[in-house]
């Protein structure tokens, strides 16, 4: 990867505009020197295992979009001259930019300063002060267990309901579903070996809601020569839009356009549905493959009743006499402070939903 090669494939509505970025002319040599340690980095980081493949593309639309917006206000494009305001001026530049969209872009400069001033190239980091938009409070989208049967139903044949139980009961990532290799799904050991971001390597249970559907895909898979568990419906292996085609029909079918849902609200669907059948939020982590419990705070939709049933565990008790010591008042605002958090019961109705399920 070379400077005249940096190109970017986000995956939001930014991947557009990036692609019609020009960002390096042939006699700019600060954009081009600039462009130039953006390349190193990133072929550092694939090289390395540091960070999957798509966080190393996201992470090149981050810095194309910077450099380009150096470029067009007229700022420096020599790194030591990269001051707190520019990455504050980049930071608030886009309002359809979401927080975590932007906490990302921060991490993603960040990081580069850092390799920068390690290397030599920087003194110091100027995106190191410069905080982002908070995320308290944020709730993204969760696919409710309700509309999980409805999609589910729409699903036309063993290996799509393979591949969205998968998503769904093992709360993967895109990228982590499509990595698995046959010899990733041991069935005798319930375990799937998920290799996550930065190369991580971890098993994650087959519960036994998945563990059917698993074994039909497995007993209709097409014969074919590569070793990849699921495929594209021709039988390769699958390519980076099939499961969002497969999830945008499901979606449609099932009747629940309008409602946000991405692939990746089936994961924080699996984390919801596992925190409200009873499992501690360090479990849920550690089944997703996260290292910050706040990461999984973010997206688990709590009931009101799970709420109710913690704060009556804390108290002690299990009846109303138990919050006797808190007054009405206050227990109300504390049950109402995560009561938005909705979410229902675990997987098993999926799976009783379909005949012979």
């Amino acid at each position: 990867m070379d400077a005249h090669s940096l190109h970017s494939k986000d995956d939001t509505r930014d991947h557009a505009e990036a692609h019609s970025l020009r960002l390096v002319e042939a006699d700019d040599r600060f954009a081009e020197r600039l462009t130039a340690l953006a390349a190193h980095w990133l072929d550092f980081l694939s090289a390395s295992g540091r960070a999957a493949e798509a966080t190393v593309r996201s992470y090149e639309c981050d810095l194309r979009q910077f450099i380009e917006r150096l470029r067009a206000e007229g700022h420096s494009l020599v790194p030591d001259e990269i001051t707190p305001a520019d990455i504050v001026g980049f930071r608030d530049g886009n309002p359809r930019w979401k927080p975590a969209t932007v906490r990302r872009k921060l991490a993603a400069l960040s990081s580069w300063f850092d390799w920068l001033v390690e290397h030599g190239d920087l003194e110091v980091n100027p995106a190191a002060a410069v905080s982002g938009p908070d995320l308290h409070g944020q709730q993204s989208s969760h696919v409710t267990p309700d509309d999980a049967i409805a999609m589910l139903l729409e699903c036309r044949d063993d290996r799509e309901r393979a591949i969205f139980m998968t998503f769904w009961c093992a709360g993967l990532r895109y990228g982590e579903l499509r990595a698995l290799r046959l010899d990733d799904l041991d069935l005798s050991r319930n375990e799937l070996r998920v290799h996550g971001k930065g190369g991580h390597v971890a098993a994650v249970p087959v519960l036994s809601d998945l563990r059917p559907y698993l074994v039909r895909w497995l007993e209709a898979r097409p014969d074919v020569e590569h070793d990849y568990l699921f495929t594209s419906r021709t039988g390769a292996p699958m390519y980076d839009t099939c499961a969002r085609r497969l999830f945008t029909r499901l979606i449609r079918h099932a009747g629940l356009a309008g409602k946000g849902y991405t692939p990746h609200s089936l994961r924080h669907g699996c984390a919801t549905a596992l925190y409200e059948a009873g499992v501690d939020l360090g479990t849920v982590a550690r089944f997703l493959r996260h290292r910050d419990l706040s990461t999984v705070n973010r997206y688990v939709h709590a009931s009101t009743g799970r709420i109710r049933q913690e704060i009556e565990d804390r108290l002690g008790s299990h009846d109303a006499d138990g919050l006797s010591a808190l007054k009405a008042a206050q227990t109300e605002t504390l049950i109402d402070r995560i009561a938005d958090r909705v979410a229902h019961k675990l997987m098993p109705q999926v799976a009783r939903a379909l005949p012979g399920g």
